[in-house]
């Protein structure tokens, strides 16, 4: 209990609780009313074609034993909707597991499940998770009274998270009512990714907002969406050294490290109020433009600059992607945005101007076609341009709104390895590369790929391909810092020397790649280009 004190003492970043929930995942919840259900005979099909209630014992059986979060709690925990501070409620928790990982990380969550908890009350909460329930309910009625049961408890968002139609395996299901009735005798429902969002809508009568492929956030105020939405936009900061120490730096290394963080965040200097220890900074300097003052003449202005250009840059995707969705009023906007907004553009007016000329542009392939040629980083082809994740805040604003309107539709694809940006058409795609750094050339596992134009979404698996697509000259995709980008690099190099990659139109599949190795005289261990015994 103390070190769980000490965590409400000290707010932890989303990387932390999301470490602390994953590593607690083998601590079992389990309500002291849970029963042991035996199986129950009568399937989902009997129940559908007989009209008769819902058979909660079938859909128990849907309830998965899981060794981590699940994947609607983990994104939350990623993107900082669950922190510290913020109660959780898990409607239709299953077996517990992540009501169990989320208490063992110091947030106050609970949950009720009809099967496995049935007698734990169902509570208020900031945030409320109906994850993988409304896909086991048989009839849409039903699914409605449950979105609307889920969506009163909740006071600050509800996650809502459904299976998809490329899950289900045709050979194995049986067409039943509108889902189908799986192998294992229980009841699926299958959405579109447009479906699912339109269903959340519909009842609700609230705008849901795409988190992932079949996960979505509905927000009970605009203020809680416009703070959460322009948090997870992915910022720019290139790496900035600290200010070299002087004696007067030293005695008020506290104060002034702090705004110096605070500059290099936002780019401009605090308003009143925004730096927490702005009473001691003024007690011990006199006032914050003094302190600047005394900062400036150890720490290099320029770098101020860079955070600044960077900061503005993150403010027009945002802008961008809320002309996408329809732009919020100046009121509902967070405080530090309203002062972010005065700052580097002077009024709201011209900076929701900007943002909808950006959003405008994403649809001028030509635009999109020359920006892709002038990227920074990534792989360019007469098609697309490909870029590591880890890399997409690099490339120019442009771009960065084209990929943000892919993300409007698809969400985060968790995994994700590369982005690929069509220059031809309005397409974004997301692949999935698991042995990306540890593979020499890796295969493709997953893609899934946003259609601008017809605003739907499409996926594609690799699994068992025994000849998927694989990967060349790794270097290409990722920035400079990379940490293993020169052993990428190294490795190219040599198989350029090689003379292996002189005709890369034969090389794109593991067979191929294979044969040409062989042909030569080649083996490939690790990422060391040897020859063959």
């Amino acid at each position: 209990m103390a070190t769980r004190r000490a965590w409400a003492a000290t707010p932890a970043s989303p990387a932390t609780l999301l470490k602390r929930a994953r590593g607690s995942c083998a601590v079992k919840w389990r309500s002291p009313s849970v029963r042991t259900l035996t199986h129950v005979g009568e399937g989902v099909r009997d129940v559908i074609q007989a009209g008769s209630r819902a058979d909660w014992a079938s859909r128990g059986r849907t309830a998965m034993f899981r060794a981590e979060v699940s994947k609607p709690v983990s994104l939350a925990l990623d993107s900082g909707l669950i922190q510290d501070g913020r109660s959780f409620f898990d409607f239709g928790c299953g077996r517990g597991t992540d009501v169990a990982a989320l208490r063992a990380a110091g947030i106050p969550a609970h949950g009720w499940d009809p099967v496995h908890c049935p007698h734990e009350p169902k509570l208020a909460a900031d945030i409320v998770n109906l994850g993988y329930v409304i896909n086991v309910i048989e009839t849409s009625t039903e699914r409605e009274h449950v979105l609307r049961e889920a969506w009163a408890l909740s006071q600050r968002a509800l996650i809502v998270a459904a299976r998809l139609d490329w899950d289900v395996q045709i050979d194995k299901a049986v067409p039943v009512s509108d889902g189908v009735l799986t192998a294992r005798g229980t009841f699926q429902k299958f959405f579109t990714q447009h479906e699912l969002q339109t269903f959340i809508e519909g009842v609700l009568g609230v705008q849901a907002d795409v988190a992932a492929p079949g996960v979505f956030y509905v927000f009970r105020s605009p203020e809680a969406r416009e703070a959460h939405l322009s948090h997870v936009i992915r910022p720019y900061r290139p790496t900035i050294s600290a200010p070299p120490l002087t004696v007067a730096f030293d005695q008020n290394r506290d104060v002034l490290e702090a705004l110096h963080r605070f500059m290099l965040e936002r780019g401009r200097a605090p308003a009143a109020g925004e730096l927490e220890c702005e009473p001691q900074l003024i007690q011990r300097l006199g006032s914050v433009s003094r302190a600047l003052r005394l900062l400036s003449r150890v720490a290099d202005a320029s770098i101020w600059e860079r955070a600044a250009v960077c900061r503005q840059r993150d403010l027009l995707v945002y802008l961008a992607l809320g002309s996408f969705r329809r732009q919020p009023k100046l009121s509902i906007l967070p405080r530090d945005l309203r002062v972010d907004v005065k700052a580097f553009f002077g009024s709201y007016a011209e900076a929701t101007r900007l943002g909808r000329e950006l959003l405008f542009a994403t649809g001028q392939q030509k635009a999109i076609s020359e920006e892709c040629a002038k990227a920074p980083v990534g792989k360019l082809t007469p098609e697309a341009i490909y870029v590591h994740v880890s890399a997409a805040q690099e490339l120019p604003v442009l771009l960065r709104v084209y990929e943000g309107c892919g993300r409007m539709l698809l969400g985060d694809v968790e995994g994700a390895t590369l982005i690929k940006l069509r220059r031809d058409k309005p397409k974004v795609s997301y692949l999935r590369y698991p042995a990306f750094d540890d593979d020499a050339h890796p295969a493709l596992a997953e893609s899934f790929v946003a259609d601008l134009r017809a605003l739907r979404t499409d996926h594609r698996s690799y699994a068992g391909w025994d000849n998927p697509p694989i990967l060349h000259r790794k270097e290409c995709f990722v920035s400079h810092a990379y940490p293993m980008r020169a052993v990428f690099s190294a490795l190219t190099e040599a198989e350029a020397e090689a003379g292996l990659l002189a005709d890369a139109t034969g090389i794109g599949t593991r067979r191929a790649w294979q044969e040409r190795l062989s042909l030569r005289g080649f083996r490939i261990e690790g990422h060391e280009l040897l020859r063959g015994d």
